[in-house]
């Protein structure tokens, strides 16, 4: 009866020895979470020269939920009339950008932030001099699919 006792305690710290190795290594979800920039795929419109890096999406990050990109917009640049699928969230990093939505205009210069709900008609127009970058967020994900369906790709820098 030692001996089976001993066994049973055996196999109970094999097991849970075995689960704290596998929860120590990094599985494939866990390193999506992740993300290095050099992952990052960057969309180029052709017309505008605007430039979108997807940072967190479906793959990069894994969620469906939302996508979080960088954006970048050269001065001059207007974006007309649009409605999103996915409510819109900006925050300005640097630069200043005219922002319509539903009628109202306002200024956001770095620091400031702003949602623009889904179904929604908005308007973008860059004011300053240089160039706005921005962070966006889409909720739910995937609108970055839609915006850059005509635009370059510009593939990301690593392939692992």
């Amino acid at each position: 009866m030692q001996r089976s006792r001993w066994s049973h305690s055996l196999t109970i710290w094999t097991i849970l020895l075995g689960f704290a190795v596998a929860s120590a290594r990094p599985c494939a979800a866990d390193e999506r979470r992740f993300v290095h920039p050099n992952h990052a795929t960057t969309y180029i419109d052709p017309v505008t020269r605007s430039e979108i890096t997807v940072l967190i999406d479906r793959h990069l990050g894994g969620t469906p939920e939302l996508t979080v990109a960088r954006l970048i917009m050269p001065p001059g640049v207007e974006v007309p009339d649009h409605v999103h699928q996915s409510t819109e969230i900006f925050y300005i990093l640097s630069g200043e950008l005219e922002q319509t939505s539903e009628g109202t205009v306002k200024k956001l210069t770095a620091g400031m932030a702003c949602v623009v709900p889904a179904h929604t008609t908005t308007r973008h127009k860059v004011t300053s001099q240089e160039p706005v970058h921005a962070l966006v967020i889409w909720a739910p994900g995937g609108e970055e699919r839609r915006i850059t369906a005509d635009w370059h790709k510009k593939p990301p820098a690593a392939t692992d």
